[in-house]
């Protein structure tokens, strides 16, 4: 599985907007009209997680008004698309205005059309339900998107887990020993010691914690012995700062047991990634922050690559490390397919799939995974650990999105 990114070059999706891609749409057009729309009071423009752009048209009409935001979606990974219309007229379901307008957007982008992964969905505006309103409310397409992968992101990333760290302890002299002097500290009269400790204290301040998911379901649960997984994959770098902020404050409870980080294949080209052994797993028993920041640290030299990860090859390899009573945690990536959702069989205990940057929704590989091995779903304010519904082959909603069993894996309704 893997998400196509766009041309690099725009002139050949407008080139390809000459193709008859309207007969090639068609299922895909439909499939989504058969969905029914989320009603919003209006839509809410994200202001977090993954970017975002506007490809707006005219009101009543599948008419292109703005598509100068083609320009941001040059060589990035589209996630999402949302159409957004209004209520209005209210009596009219509006199918076929909608399904002309899809129609316009594979004609500009036709490879959207016949990639599984990205999620449509159609929003509709009931605050717009008078023709004065509704002319007011935006109308179009909202594109949810990564940008290409720039040379200074692995720098990047680094930097922010870096800084969510103190500095390692220097070793205090033995007793008698006198203390190096540093000729700036005499100059300057800094009364920091050696150590870098000061009278009043140490010089690191840590960055506060944010109202995190995996913050909030530790408080919830009180997981013990946990056996943390997590995705350091490009844009995950806030996502890891949150963990090793959390254990900042829990460095004395005890209650990680070992952590396995993974980055799809440590930059192993697509081609080359087998199932099960795409490899980009950094793995070993919770000793202190230091040496798990270092851990952290190489599997982040390696990013890149396509929007699939190998997040059963890593939880295999968490659950290598776990005893009798201890929790797997999963911080997912919560948009980003699993390469080796095959392999889900093959764990024996529960996975607790903790979904960060879920402004998007949950991928339905993360729902497979807690359904398969008798897990949770957790989210910044919400666990879920009850699927009957979808082991009865009911739809079930998670999120505001519909996911249904098919008897292999949970796909979007």
């Amino acid at each position: 599985m893997r998400c196509i990114r766009l041309a690099p070059m725009l002139g050949l999706l407008l080139a390809a907007s000459q193709l008859p891609t309207c007969v090639l749409a068609q299922p895909q057009v439909a499939a989504i009209m058969r969905k029914p729309p989320l009603r919003l009071p209006f839509y809410p423009m994200p202001t977090a997680g993954s970017r975002h752009t506007l490809l707006t048209m005219k009101f009543a009409s599948n008419q292109w008004l703005d598509t100068s935001g083609l320009a941001l979606l040059e060589g990035a990974t589209v996630l999402a698309v949302d159409l957004v219309f209004t209520d209005y007229p209210a009596h009219l379901d509006l199918v076929s205005l909608n399904t002309s307008r899809f129609k316009a957007l594979f004609a500009r982008l036709p490879m959207l059309a016949n990639d599984p992964n990205i999620a449509f969905d159609v929003v509709r505006q009931m605050d717009g339900n008078t023709k004065e309103a509704a002319a007011g409310m935006m109308h179009g397409f909202v594109v949810h998107y990564r940008p290409a992968p720039q040379p200074t992101d692995v720098d990047d990333e680094r930097y922010i887990v870096k800084m969510a760290v103190p500095p390692r302890p220097r070793p205090k002299p033995p007793d008698g020993a006198k203390p190096k002097v540093r000729h700036w500290d005499y100059k300057y009269r800094s009364t920091a010691d050696a150590t870098g400790m000061s009278d009043t204290g140490t010089h690191y301040e840590p960055p506060g914690m944010r109202d995190s998911a995996f913050y909030n379901s530790t408080k919830r649960q009180q997981w013990q012995q946990m056996v943390v997984v997590a995705d350091v994959t490009g844009s995950m770098a806030p996502y890891n700062r949150d963990l090793l902020l959390w254990l900042q404050q829990h460095e004395k409870d005890n209650r990680l047991k070992a952590v396995v980080f993974f980055n799809d294949g440590d930059q192993k080209a697509d081609r080359d990634k087998q199932l099960g052994r795409t490899g980009g797993i950094y793995a070993g028993r919770y000793n202190n922050i230091f040496d798990a920041t270092g851990l952290m640290q190489q599997a982040k030299r390696h990013l890149g690559g396509d929007f699939a990860e190998n997040d059963l090859e890593a939880l295999l390899a968490g659950e290598a490390l776990c005893d009798d009573s201890s929790q797997l945690v999963l911080l997912a990536d919560s948009w980003a397919p699993v390469r080796d959702l095959e392999l889900v069989t093959r764990l024996k205990r529960p996975v607790r799939v903790v979904a960060l940057g879920g402004n998007l929704g949950l991928h339905p590989d993360y729902v497979t995974i807690a359904l398969v091995t008798g897990g949770s779903l957790h989210f910044l304010n919400q666990d879920i650990s009850d699927f009957t519904e979808l082991k009865a082959g009911k739809p079930m909603t998670i999120r505001q999105k519909t996911y249904v069993w098919d008897g292999v894996r949970v796909v979007r309704k």
